[in-house]
């Protein structure tokens, strides 16, 4: 997965398959900003092609918001996979709770996430990209 590299590794990613350097930063700046594939609009169509399967497609896919503008977001993953961020506003700054892992181990009775049980943990990628969905 794309998101999962670092800056020079995207880099050496878009030389390997052929393209200029600065295609690299294009692409990185993309998914810094979560940018969707659709978004983008200064890389050629065969690239978006070339990169389909391993950008990162996160959706949310729910976004609720309480009276004191706490936001919750469904974030889902490339593989249909389902997490949960939480975006709390303070006066002192903001605060973000986020997934690490699909499911839970716990078992807490209360939990939804412990009922399905632990699915799998999630990449870097996958974890900074509930951080920067926030953001955006």
């Amino acid at each position: 997965m794309l998101c999962d590299l670092s800056y020079s590794e995207i880099k050496d990613y878009v030389k390997d398959i052929g393209l200029p350097a600065f295609r690299g930063d294009q692409l990185f700046d993309a998914i810094i900003n979560a940018k969707s594939l659709e978004e983008i609009s200064n890389l050629p169509k065969s690239l978006k092609e070339t990169i389909r399967d391993e950008y990162p497609n996160y959706k949310i896919i729910k976004s609720l918001k309480s009276k004191d503008e706490t936001q919750k977001f469904i974030v889902q993953f490339n593989d249909g996979n389902i997490v949960e961020c939480v975006l709390m506003k303070y006066k002192y700054g903001n605060s973000i709770c986020i997934s690490t892992q699909i499911g839970c181990r716990m078992g807490c009775n209360f939990c939804a996430s412990a009922k399905i049980g632990c699915i799998r943990s999630l990449t870097p990628g996958e974890i900074e990209a509930q951080v920067l969905t926030a953001m955006k």
